[in-house]
C-alpha cells in the first residue's frame, strides 16, 4: 500500500513507465460555510518513481508537489483534479475550484508553467430551468473550472470546463503550454444536446451539458479526442487536425458518463 497523503482524485502513468502521478485534491466540504473556499488542507500532487520491474521505488516517500500559491483564488487551498501525462514527462495538472492549470517537470518534481484558465462565454443556450430547452439564454466570463484534461500531443492538451465552484463554461478548450486558448467549443455541445434530445432540462440553470470527462488517443493512424457530458449522457468525438477540431460522431452513453479512457 501507497501512502499518497490524502484524498486521491486522479492518477496517470507516464507513457515510458517511469512515473505515476496521482492528485490529492483534499475535496472541499460542501456544507461547510456554503461550499467555499479555502477549506484546508489544501490538495497537491504525489509522484511515484517506478522501477523496472513497474514497482514503485519510493513507495514509503512519495514525493509531493506542493501546488499552492499557484492561483488567485484560495492561494492557499488548491484543489488538484486531474492529470495527465506527455511523452516528456510533463504532467498537466487541472485545478478546478481555483480555475488555473499547471505543467509540472515530473523528473524534477518542479513547477514548469502555470497559467489562469480564465474565462468563457457561450450565445444561444438555456439558462433557465424548464421542461423544454429554451435556447435564448447565454453566459458571460463565466470561469471554465476544467475537469478532465489530455495531452494532445507534447504542445498541446484539452480540457473538459465542467465547472464546479462558481463557473462551468459548458464546452472544451484547447490550450498550449503557455496558456494561450487555441480553440474554444463555445455552444456547441449544448446544441449537439438538445439537436439529439438529449439535453437535461432539468440542469439549465446550473451547468447544462456539464462536459467532465476527457482522453485522447490514435486509432487507425487518426488522432482522436473524445469529450464526455456527464448530465447530457453522451461522449462527443473528434478529429484532432491541429487546429480546429473536426466533429466525427455522438456516442449516447447512458447515464451521468464521468471518466473516459482511450
Amino acid at each position: 500500500m501507497c501512502d499518497v497523503g490524502g484524498q486521491p482524485d486522479s492518477v496517470a502513468v507516464s507513457p515510458d513507465e517511469r512515473f505515476v502521478a496521482v492528485v490529492v485534491e483534499n475535496e472541499r466540504d460542501e456544507d461547510l460555510n456554503e461550499g467555499e473556499i479555502p477549506q484546508l488542507p489544501a490538495g497537491h500532487l504525489t509522484v511515484f518513481d517506478l522501477g523496472k520491474d513497474g514497482m514503485p521505488t519510493n513507495w514509503d516517500s512519495a514525493r509531493i508537489i506542493d501546488l499552492r500559491d499557484l492561483a488567485e483564488i484560495a492561494t492557499n487551498d488548491h484543489e488538484p483534479e486531474f492529470v495527465s501525462i506527455n511523452s516528456t514527462n510533463q504532467a498537466v495538472v487541472t485545478i478546478q475550484e481555483n480555475n488555473h492549470l499547471a505543467i509540472i517537470d515530473l523528473a524534477s518534481g518542479k513547477v514548469a508553467a502555470h497559467f489562469s484558465a480564465v474565462t468563457s462565454s457561450a450565445e444561444n443556450i438555456p439558462v433557465k430551468k424548464a421542461r423544454m430547452s429554451d435556447a435564448s439564454g447565454s453566459i458571460t466570463d463565466v470561469p471554465r473550472e476544467p475537469d478532465a484534461v489530455a495531452w494532445l500531443d507534447n504542445e498541446r492538451f484539452v480540457t473538459a470546463n465542467e465547472g464546479d465552484y462558481k463557473g462551468g463554461s459548458r464546452g472544451f478548450t484547447i490550450w498550449n503550454k503557455k496558456g494561450d486558448v487555441l480553440y474554444d467549443s463555445g455552444n456547441t455541445l449544448e446544441h449537439m444536446g438538445m439537436r439529439t434530445g438529449q439535453y437535461p432540462t432539468k440542469r439549465t440553470h446550473k451547468k447544462g451539458t456539464e462536459p467532465e470527462g476527457a482522453a485522447a488517443g490514435t486509432f487507425g493512424g487518426e488522432k482522436l479526442f473524445f469529450i464526455s457530458t456527464e448530465r447530457a449522457d453522451f461522449t462527443a468525438v473528434y478529429r484532432d487536425t491541429g487546429g480546429e477540431p473536426e466533429f466525427v460522431q455522438f456516442l449516447p452513453t447512458h447515464v451521468a458518463t464521468e471518466g473516459l479512457l482511450a
